[in-house]
């Protein structure tokens, strides 16, 4: 578990969850290294990479697909 859950806009909800995580520590470390875990195998480098890559073929292939219908920008425009 990375957090709790609060329903939007009840204030007592979340200050008992913020008292809750201030007085207990065991919870607030391991929540905190799951949060860290998680994030590490969420962003790591060669899922950015991977990301970026197919966001770049999406976008040749669509310049592609435009030059074909006569629609793609030059480098004049």
């Amino acid at each position: 578990m990375t957090g709790f859950l609060v329903p939007p806009g009840n204030a007592e909800a979340m200050a008992s969850r913020i008292e809750q995580m201030l007085s207990d520590d065991k919870p607030r470390r391991e929540m905190g290294a799951q949060a860290a875990k998680a994030a590490r195998m969420r962003f790591n480098l060669e899922q950015q990479v991977n990301k970026y890559l197919h966001w770049y073929q999406e976008i040749l292939e669509e310049w592609e697909l435009g030059k074909e219908r006569g629609h793609a920008l030059s480098n004049s425009e």
